[in-house]
């Protein structure tokens, strides 16, 4: 799964715009003080919306956290080691307030109601201490992923774009198109982005599953747009992303 990490890493680096729908990042606070904090999640805000859980900062004295679901039901728990608690000074760069890091990355809310994060201290909490940020994301997101190196005029270059089902690429049989408007406005031919494309030498240019590639040739630099749309299946809307790239001499 070392593509998913270069994948994640890509989307990172994506400019604004580079994703849509973006992400909506929701803070949540605790709702008593005490050595047990509940902190109400929502559950997915309209149908095929799901909240992934990123990253929790608390101060010292975490025992444990538990995730329970609209039903009382446990989805998941860590306690103790498990937790993978890291100081936020051995962050880089510690940009963040708090003590303590709770990475929770794995963990999605796909169902709706009220779900509750509960956390278990070795004394009682002041609740502003605890700091935890979610994000809501669509279930079906189309990016440009972020170049590596800017093209030049004359050489051969990836136009990628990555059609996206609960976070993870889906390879897309009809509906995405691709197209390339010049730095006049003027829109260029492109053929169509597919999964497995190959360079002259018949080397495969990308290893991440799902990413959809158009080779282009650019003609004159300047600052060219890159288009993408996808009308998800059973979708009665199209997705549109754009991005600017820079064309070198």
């Amino acid at each position: 799964m070392s593509w998913l990490l270069g994948l994640a890493q890509t989307l990172a680096l994506a400019g604004p715009g580079a994703l849509v729908p973006p992400p909506r990042l929701l803070p949540v606070q605790a709702e008593a003080a005490g050595p047990s904090l509940r902190l109400p999640l929502p559950g997915p805000a309209t149908d095929g919306e799901r909240v992934v859980l990123s990253s929790l900062r608390t101060p010292p004295g975490l025992l444990a956290a538990q995730l329970v679901d609209p039903q009382g039901q446990q989805r998941w728990q860590a306690r103790g080691p498990a937790l993978q608690l890291q100081p936020v000074e051995q962050r880089n760069p510690p940009s963040q307030q708090g003590d303590m890091l709770l990475p929770l990355a794995a963990l999605r809310i796909n169902a709706p109601g009220r779900w509750w994060l509960q956390l278990d201290f070795s004394r009682p909490v002041d609740p502003r201490a605890v700091r935890f940020v979610h994000t809501l994301l669509a279930r079906d997101q189309l990016a440009l992923p972020a170049l590596a190196q800017a093209p030049r005029v004359g050489v051969s270059w990836p136009f990628s774009v990555l059609a996206m089902r609960d976070g993870l690429p889906l390879k897309v049989e009809e509906g995405l198109a691709v197209e390339l408007l010049g730095p006049d406005g003027e829109r260029l031919e492109l053929a169509a982005a597919r999964v497995g494309a190959r360079n002259a030498q018949g080397v495969l240019i990308s290893q991440v599953p799902g990413e959809h590639i158009s080779l282009v040739h650019f003609a004159k630099p300047g600052c060219y747009t890159r288009v993408a749309r996808w009308r998800p299946a059973g979708a009665g809307s199209v997705l549109e992303v754009r991005a600017s790239v820079e064309v070198l001499p």
